[in-house]
Parts: structure tokens; C-alpha cells; sequence
């Protein structure tokens, strides 16, 4: 293209799309529906006036401006999505076993007595053992 009026034409309001303060959402679908304006409507507006090499330029830039509206747009409204739902509240379900785990620390105290008597068994069991092993080999 020679002419820059149609990539001003395009790129100006494209920026201040970008750059207007809207909601996040509504700017997405202004830029989607402005690159539907430039790939669909400019088009047939000056198709009569489009012969050969301009035709061929002027698709490719109705290409770009479809593409990169389109594209921008749907960043947006994604990015908009992606914060919406991150912003809602979950709701988080608390279970509360304090006295399950109560009645654990109780249990695991019981087996803990119940391993040191066993110990204390063994060990007199050890000590008989050794003292009739001792007095055996006195006589």
C-alpha cells in the first residue's frame, strides 16, 4: 500500500479502543466488532473502487485488522473471564474431627502403656532367664 490513510484509518481507533477506560468485557467485544467492520463491511463499501494490486494489498490488510481486533478482543474478554472467576468466593466446607482425633490421641496413649508393660515383661522375663542360667552353672 502507498497510501498510509487506510493503516492510519485503522490503527488510531484501534489504540484508542485499547486505551479507552471501559469495562473489560465491552472493550472486548468493540474490538471484535470493529475488526468484523474492517474485514466485512469496508470491504463492501469500496469493492467498486478495488482493482488488481490494491485488491490484493487491501485483502491482506483486511486480514490484519480482522486478525488482530479479533485476537485482541478475545484476549480481553479471556483475561476478563479469568479475573471474574478468580474474584468469586469459594466456598470452603469445614470438617471438624477434633474429637475423632481426640479419641486417637486416647487410643495411641493406651497402646503406648500397653508397649511398656510389655516391655517391662520382657525385661524380668531376660532377667529370670539370666539369673537361672547364673545359679545353674554355680551348682
Amino acid at each position: 500500500m502507498h497510501n498510509p490513510s487506510l493503516l492510519i484509518g485503522f490503527t488510531i481507533p484501534f489504540i484508542l479502543l485499547l486505551e479507552h477506560d471501559i469495562e473489560k468485557f465491552l472493550k472486548g467485544i468493540f474490538l471484535i466488532l470493529y475488526g468484523i467492520f474492517w474485514g466485512a463491511v469496508i470491504p463492501e463499501v469500496f469493492s467498486e473502487y478495488m482493482n488488481g494490486y490494491f485488491a490484493q494489498q487491501f485483502e491482506i490488510f483486511k486480514n490484519l485488522a480482522l486478525f488482530s481486533c479479533t485476537g485482541a478482543g478475545g484476549s480481553i474478554i479471556a483475561s476478563h473471564s479469568e479475573t471474574e472467576s478468580k474474584n468469586k468466593k469459594i466456598e470452603k466446607v469445614v470438617i471438624d474431627k477434633t474429637e475423632k482425633i481426640e479419641e486417637l490421641i486416647c487410643s495411641i496413649d493406651k497402646l503406648r502403656k500397653i508397649t511398656y508393660r510389655i516391655h517391662a515383661i520382657y525385661g524380668v522375663i531376660i532377667i529370670l532367664v539370666i539369673l537361672i542360667i547364673v545359679s545353674n552353672s554355680m551348682l
